[in-house]
Order: C-alpha cells, then structure tokens, then sequence
C-alpha cells in the first residue's frame, strides 16, 4: 500500500526533466519572439548594427522576468547567457563583454550627464524664484509685449 502513496522517484527524475525540458522551449520561444521583434524593423537607417547588438546584449544579459517569460515563474533568477552555455566561443563570449563593458559605460556617461543638467534646471529654477521675490508687490506689473494699437483701425 506504501508503494501507492509515495511517488516513484523514476517517476519524479522524469517529470522534473520533462518539467524543465518544456520550460528551456517556452524560453527559446520568448527568445525568438524577442530577436524577431529585433529584426522586423532591420534596414539601413531605421536601426544600426550597434543598437541591434545593444538590444540583443540587453536581452541575454537580463535576468529572466517572470512577466515576459512566464516558464521561469518562481525559478531563482539567472541571466539568459546561462541558458546559451556552450554555444558560444571565447571569442564570442569577450566580444560580448567588452560591448557590454562599453554599453555600461555610456549608461554611466548619460546618467551624470542627466545628474549635471538636472542641476542646472534646478540652479536656474532658483535664479527665477530669487528674481520673483525681488520684483515689489505693490507695482503694477509690467506692460505687455504687443504692439499698441494704431488709430487707424479703432475708425469705422
């Protein structure tokens, strides 16, 4: 009777490597709906080669989401370089790192440069506020910018 309520362990091996057999697939179909959203728009000034290896790079190199690809639901996140081991070379693999080296480093550029300008704002947003705190209340304000009219045009 012990035999019926306990699950084979045969039967357990089996159905982990089917379980992750069929969760590998549905990852390679999110990864081939991703490339192919990638090259759809592929032609000479529409996308360059730069932002299509930035894209790819970012898609490999991304912890698995559960929201895109819903086979890794409650799987501990690895990146999807893990899921291509072995297929690429050393050669591939450097290739690959020293474009994300560089990739990380123009996001880092862009991010101070985005720091030093918000800073900028801010600092003239406070030369505004100062020049508004200078100008007295009890003057009228200033005339406006449009021409006056000409007494030609009031005649009927």
């Amino acid at each position: 009777m012990d035999r019926y309520l306990e699950p084979d362990p045969d039967d357990q091996v089996g159905q982990e490597k089917r379980a992750k057999t069929a969760g590998l697939r549905k990852e390679i179909e999110c990864l081939r709906g991703r490339l192919g959203e990638l090259t759809t728009n592929v032609s000479g000034d529409k996308r360059t080669a730069s932002t299509v290896l930035r894209d790819l790079h970012g898609i490999l190199s991304s912890t698995a989401d559960p929201s895109t690809c819903p086979s890794r639901a409650g799987s501990a996140p690895a990146t999807r370089l893990e899921f291509f081991e072995g297929l690429l070379g050393a050669e591939e693999l450097e290739y690959l790192d020293a474009e994300a080296t560089a990739i990380d480093a123009e996001i880092a550029g862009n991010k101070v440069a985005v720091k030093r300008l918000k800073a900028e704002v801010e600092e003239m947003w406070k030369v505004d506020e100062e020049l508004d705190e200078q100008h007295p209340a009890g003057l009228p304000p200033p005339p406006p910018l449009l021409p006056p009219c000409s007494s030609t045009s009031l005649q009927p």
